[in-house]
């Protein structure tokens, strides 16, 4: 019995003292305070900050027909605009150059037009006859100049390191001095035999092969022989018996034969080259003035 009462004891106790922490807890709750506030109409606005890409629904990609330099821009970012609307230039330097450039083309092809259907004017024909005067001049100059070229690389080659050369190869008399200019165009060989005389040097010499003639050797001076411009001249303290000497012209064994023989050949080209250059020229002029006279 006496387990069964406090068993009993001890439940009321526990009942109580939940019973007065339930009343605890409502009793000290501090009581709520309400807000007054006036109902009013109106709007309601709500800020939103986001971050994010901002893109259009539509967007178009413009290009110019022609490649260039941007001069100006007529619109804004973000104006309205509207089919044909211009948006921006270019700069247009290149493109009056090559209007200006067709312009004269079409001037061209336009007089050209004209003279075919009316002929040549008075002015084109006079100039036709100039140009035919000229290039024939120019012709006959260019012949002229050429000539003069080829000629003098021929003397030079003809009459560089002119030397006689003993019959006798190995004989070690001192030979005759040549000199003066080789004026004519043959080739060949002058043999020359000296001999004593009565001259005052004491010697005199026969000359055959491209010239003829017998003539006085001098030893203080040179003594000119032949029609083509060259002298002889003895060595004061030679003795010279009956011998004879060749010259060759040109002299094939001379230092400076090669360099001439190639400066003449360079000549010669050229001579015809610009000759042919000259030609060309005055049968141009002279289709241009037959056709003139045809029409």
């Amino acid at each position: 019995m006496d387990l069964i009462r406090k068993h009993r004891i001890a439940v009321l106790c526990v009942c109580a003292i939940l019973a007065l922490g339930v009343g605890w807890h409502f009793l000290a709750k501090p009581k709520e305070q309400g807000v007054t506030a006036t109902v009013e109409t109106g709007d309601v606005v709500a800020s939103v900050t986001v971050s994010g890409v901002a893109r259009a629904t539509e967007a178009a990609r413009l290009r110019f027909p022609d490649a260039g330099r941007i001069n100006d821009i007529l619109v804004t970012k973000g104006a309205t605009v509207k089919k044909g609307d211009v948006l921006a230039l270019l700069d247009a330097g290149d493109l009056d150059a090559d209007r200006r450039e067709a312009m004269a083309g079409l001037s061209r092809a336009l007089a050209s037009r004209d003279e075919l259907v009316q002929g040549p004017t008075t002015e084109a024909r006079t100039e036709i006859s100039i140009a035919v005067e000229n290039a024939r001049a120019n012709l006959e100059r260019v012949r002229e100049e050429e000539a003069e070229k080829v000629a003098s690389a021929r003397r030079s080659l003809l009459g560089s390191d002119l030397a006689l050369v003993p019959e006798i190869l190995d004989s070690n008399d001192v030979p005759p001095t040549i000199g003066g200019t080789y004026t004519c165009d043959e080739t060949g060989t002058y043999e020359i035999e000296i001999y004593r005389s009565g001259a005052f040097s004491g010697y005199s010499y026969r000359v055959t092969g491209l010239e003829n003639g017998t003539y006085t050797a001098y030893a203080d001076q040179a003594g000119a022989f032949g029609e083509c411009g060259l002298t002889l001249q003895l060595d004061t303290d030679e003795s010279y018996r009956n011998m004879s000497w060749t010259l060759a012209i040109p002299n094939t064994r001379g230092a400076s034969y090669l360099a001439n023989q190639n400066a003449l050949a360079l000549a010669e080209e050229r001579e015809r080259v610009a000759i042919d250059a000259a030609s060309d020229s005055l049968t141009a002029a002279l289709a241009a003035e037959t056709k003139d006279i045809q029409k």
